[in-house]
């Protein structure tokens, strides 16, 4: 990937200016799919785990892959700095980091995750605050 392909990916387009805008959306979406889909193909699926009708989504492959990791860390970053310029980030699993953030007088403005499970209704504990997921089972 070049410089200038990295630089649209992530927001930034001082590289990129001598671009046409309408080429630099549809780089930034290619490069954005690419890493998608590079994520997705490293999730591991256990069928009926931990009991049966379950299937168990494992991440830790995406930790192994230095591209795959870089590729999360990319995406989250670029959807913040969109969504929320300015703004510090706090990681830890999203209902307990959403309390703390809460319990210290500050607002919420949205959760980052890798893996939603749409069937387990996670998200919804969460009530109004948006989460924006990289995969979706």
């Amino acid at each position: 990937m070049s410089g200038g392909e990295e630089a649209c990916a992530i927001g930034w387009s001082e590289h990129v200016d001598n671009f046409p805008s309408q080429s630099k959306i549809f780089t930034a979406r290619v490069v954005m799919a690419e890493k998608v889909d590079l994520i997705a193909k490293c999730i591991r699926t256990f069928p009926d785990f931990p009991t049966k009708g379950i299937p168990f989504k494992d991440i830790c492959p995406i930790l192994k892959d230095p591209k795959a990791l870089a590729a999360v860390t990319d995406l989250f970053e670029e959807h913040v700095r969109r969504t929320y310029p300015q703004v510090d980030l706090i990681v830890g699993t999203l209902y307990a980091a959403c309390e703390l953030i809460k319990q210290q007088k500050a607002e919420v403005l949205g959760c980052l995750v890798v893996v939603e499970l749409k069937y387990l209704s996670g998200s919804e504990k969460l009530q109004s605050t948006p989460v924006f997921s990289l995969i979706q089972y």
